[in-house]
Formats: structure tokens, C-alpha cells, sequence
């Protein structure tokens, strides 16, 4: 069982399933995005993320249950064509891993 203490700093951290508080995670993050930069494709993707959640966030794009299973908790935005921002699947952590899981079974 993890410690309720930031792993670098030992204050205490907001979730005690991650290593380090969030200040101390987004400085690691920042000293390894100077050696492991986003390539093109990587850039366009989270800014799309970005534009999905920042959308949910003012309240003009809604949460919708699972389209698999119907329950409305931990739902997540599923962008299958990153070119079409606000066109989002409304996948369950479970089924968007399983969605994921068998895009990639099927290209490898």
C-alpha cells in the first residue's frame, strides 16, 4: 500500500494512488518533456483533448452514459476521427480500453 506522502517532497499528496503531489509531478514532467518532445500528430491530439474538455468544463458539451453498457460513471470522450473535435463516442474506462484494445488487435 502507497504512502499518503509525496514520494520527492513528503507533503502530503491530493490522491494517494500517485507517487508525487501535483507539484512535484509537473516539474518531472517538465524535465522530461526537454528530452521527450510530442511529435506532430501527438501535438494535434492533445489539443484536441484539450478543446474536448475544455468544452465539457463551460458546460456546452455533455457527458452521455456508455454507448456500450449504459452506465453513466467514469465515462470518457472517444474521438475515433481526431478531425471532427466535438464528434465524440461516450465509452465507460472499461469499454474504452476494450475499444482500444481490438483497434489495435486488428492493425497489428
Amino acid at each position: 500500500m502507497r504512502s499518503n506522502k509525496c514520494s520527492k517532497c513528503k507533503e502530503v499528496k491530493e490522491t494517494e494512488s500517485k507517487r508525487y503531489c501535483r507539484k512535484c509531478h509537473a516539474a518531472y514532467v517538465r524535465e522530461w518533456r526537454k528530452n521527450h518532445s510530442l511529435n506532430e500528430e501527438q501535438r494535434f491530439k492533445n489539443n484536441v483533448r484539450r478543446k474536448t474538455n475544455m468544452r465539457i468544463l463551460r458546460g456546452k458539451l455533455k457527458k452521455l452514459p456508455c454507448q456500450v453498457c449504459g452506465t453513466s460513471e467514469k465515462v470518457e470522450a472517444h474521438h475515433h476521427d481526431y478531425n471532427k473535435t466535438y464528434d465524440v463516442r461516450w465509452l465507460c474506462f472499461t469499454h474504452h480500453r476494450e475499444h482500444h484494445k481490438m483497434e489495435n488487435f486488428k492493425a497489428g
